[in-house]
């Protein structure tokens, strides 16, 4: 996913996807680039150092590209927020793994309801949340912590056939669709 800090940041870089939830926890209010790191400084004066993945700038504005492309002639939709991560929480509780990056909960899309599910062997549920949608039938499965992290984000998706977009003003993200079967 691509996140914009603000108009302030005078240069582009990117930015591994996990290191931006503890990136964003910090708060920066400053930044540092050098040729390999970026330093971020909150207003307490904690840094948090992270490696620079080095790009070329046509690649970031082909990384534009091809979402914009991607949200032509796609279903787009609001999604409710609160009633959502309410119901993200609820399936991360019952969500068995006991290793934590194998944890997930199935996300499924149809006319005018989304539903968060998750099972275990004692159990399951599945929480409906009213959508307005009236495309075909879509499924994923994700990490319920990086779920809850995009929709503090972004609330508005494109659904393509094996693909959902999230999008806001400062954060775009890809999900490739995959069910086990």
């Amino acid at each position: 996913g691509i996140f914009q800090l603000d108009d302030s940041i005078k240069h582009s870089f990117l930015l591994t996807a996990i290191t931006i939830p503890e990136l964003l926890k910090l708060d920066p209010i400053k930044y540092c680039l050098t040729d390999s790191w970026i330093n971020f400084k909150n207003k307490e004066g904690t840094v948090f150092s992270v490696k620079k993945i080095v790009v070329e700038e046509n690649v970031l504005k082909n990384v534009d590209k091809f979402f914009d492309s991607f949200k032509k002639k796609k279903r787009k939709v609001k999604l409710p927020q609160d009633n959502l991560l309410k119901a993200v929480d609820v399936g991360a509780i019952i969500e068995q793994s006991q290793v934590d990056m194998e944890k997930r909960i199935k996300i499924s899309i149809s006319p005018d309801e989304l539903i968060v599910g998750s099972k275990r062997e004692t159990g399951w549920i599945e929480t409906s949340v009213e959508i307005d949608y009236e495309g075909k039938p879509v499924e994923f499965q994700i990490h319920p912590e990086y779920f809850s992290n995009i929709l503090n984000h972004a609330t508005t998706i494109y659904i393509g056939e094996d693909k959902v977009f999230f999008e806001s003003s400062n954060f775009k993200h890809l999900i490739c669709m995959y069910m086990e079967e």
